[in-house]
């Protein structure tokens, strides 16, 4: 019986930096494996967020209301990329 392939989720922390979180995002979605990425900004001072959901509509995209800083920005994808059920490999 094969072995059914990798599942891999990509949480993406973002503050600005469209030039950096652009070819981010385009190298995550063109793996060979499915990729769910989940972009997390962390409000942002300029307007990578509604260009994100421009050039990446079909992603999730949640848009912290005040900054939050780095962990907690990663770590409010995670409710949404355990969904449907998240493992740890030891």
């Amino acid at each position: 019986m094969p072995l059914p392939p990798p599942r891999v989720d990509a949480i993406v922390p973002v503050y600005g930096g469209w030039e950096h979180v652009e070819p981010c995002v385009r190298a995550l979605v063109a793996q060979t494996v499915p990729v769910r990425v989940i972009i997390v900004d962390d409000c942002g001072p300029d307007d990578t967020a509604d260009r994100i959901a421009t050039a990446f509509p079909d992603l999730t995209l949640i848009r912290n209301e005040v900054n939050r800083g780095f962990a907690a920005t990663c770590n409010r994808g995670l409710p949404r990329q355990c969904r449907g059920g998240c493992s740890r490999q030891q």
